[in-house]
């Protein structure tokens, strides 16, 4: 992974990344070009236009099938839920014009350890736009019932206990990307979520694929 951010008389200096969104997700997908495949359930897609072949992956829509077929930027450690952690999420922290603001968009533009995670090329993944958009900010956990919401795609969401389970083809791939920001920005896992993350990274360890991206990622 990237190295670990370090103390400086300055303060913290965190990985360099994009300094925009737009940049981070155009540096993803050129990653993916010749592993054009989304996250949760495996489609392929185009590299170009980002649009997603659902017939590679028996994904049905759930209810909207032109979202479904658009590839966007999944964040894994959802921004909302590292977000929590900052002033800048829940005070009036920036002024446009005589409105104060706050939340993401403040984080976003004043404080520099959001922006850096926020665009972190380990914490975002392809992932179909219906799927990346119902699996929300919810946790990561177990989902009892084995409900299958897309067709033949192993995802699956609680909305109504906040609570997504992938698939176990990604499980450790998920796990490592969320202990990887708990440790390079600090940002904190409750007791469960660390045993979980941990329990699944050692039952799906890192393929050739996933170290390949590490690598790229790292470039």
């Amino acid at each position: 992974y990237a190295p670990k951010a370090t103390t400086t008389d300055s303060g913290p200096a965190y990985p360099k990344v994009t300094k925009t969104f737009e940049a981070a997700k155009k540096r993803l997908y050129k990653v993916h070009a010749d592993h054009a495949e989304t996250v949760y359930c495996g489609c392929r897609y185009d590299s170009k236009t980002l649009k997603a072949d659902l017939s590679s992956c028996g994904v049905v829509a759930r209810k909207d099938p032109d979202r479904m077929e658009r590839v966007e930027a999944e964040h894994v450690f959802p921004a909302h839920m590292f977000g929590q952690h900052l002033a800048c999420w829940h005070d009036f922290s920036c002024v446009k014009g005589d409105k104060p603001y706050k939340g993401r968009q403040c984080c976003f533009e004043i404080n520099e350890k959001f922006r850096t995670a926020h665009n972190d090329l380990h914490n975002l993944r392809p992932a179909l736009g219906e799927i990346n958009n119902d699996r929300s900010n919810y946790r990561w956990g177990v989902v009892s019932g084995e409900t299958r919401s897309y067709g033949k795609c192993n995802m699956e969401i609680d909305a109504v206990h906040n609570v997504a389970e992938p698939d176990e083809r990604v499980q450790g791939d998920i796990a490592r990307t969320m202990l990887y920001m708990q440790w390079q920005y600090g940002f904190p896992l409750s007791d469960q979520q660390q045993k979980l993350h941990e329990a699944w990274s050692k039952m799906d360890p890192p393929d050739a694929w996933e170290k390949e991206r590490n690598l790229r990622i790292q470039k």
